[in-house]
């Protein structure tokens, strides 16, 4: 996903929309992400070992992680908004920019709930695609989380539609 969001930078462009501000319960979808990053790099076996707390947060694959996290949540390049868009973007307002003309990004990660956040004019499967990525692209494992997690690519509405393969 890192090459991927390089090439889309080099194009001029924001990769990520990524919002993880949730009232009083903000930081879930953060660890959303810690959790798919650590069953990729880590594995189910010292997964399970974390949730149970077996391994300290202060572990060396608990912190690769969380470094693999921040390399795009705290890249201002990466995401719309920076840094400071990360942490104050409603994470049910977090794929809008998906759908701007031009889009203000082109992926977005979040379980399949986040299909009743989308701007109403958005129809599944024809203006966007969903995909479950393929581990060969984010962290070379053999291991996926559960719960429907889903990664979007924007199929463009106003251009020539965009599909990648994940």
């Amino acid at each position: 996903m890192l090459a991927l969001s390089d090439r889309i930078v080099a194009d001029g462009k924001v990769p990520w929309c990524l919002g993880l501000e949730s009232g009083d319960s903000t930081g879930w979808v953060g660890s959303d992400w810690i959790e798919d990053i650590m069953l990729r790099t880590a594995g189910a076996k010292v997964y399970d070992r974390w949730i149970s707390h077996q391994i300290p947060f202060n572990d060396s694959r608990v912190k690769t992680a969380f470094e693999e996290f921040g390399k795009i949540a705290r890249n201002d390049k990466y995401v719309v908004g920076g840094k400071v868009g990360v942490i104050s973007t409603p994470f049910g307002d977090s794929p809008a920019p998906l759908f701007d003309r031009p889009p203000g990004c082109y992926l977005h990660r979040q379980a399949n709930f986040i299909a009743s956040f989308l701007p109403s004019r958005v129809k599944l499967g024809e203006d966007v695609g969903l995909y479950q990525c393929r581990r060969s692209l984010l962290l070379h494992s053999s291991n996926f989380s559960g719960f429907g997690t889903i990664y979007w690519w924007r199929w463009s509405i106003w251009a020539e539609p965009q599909m990648l393969l994940l």
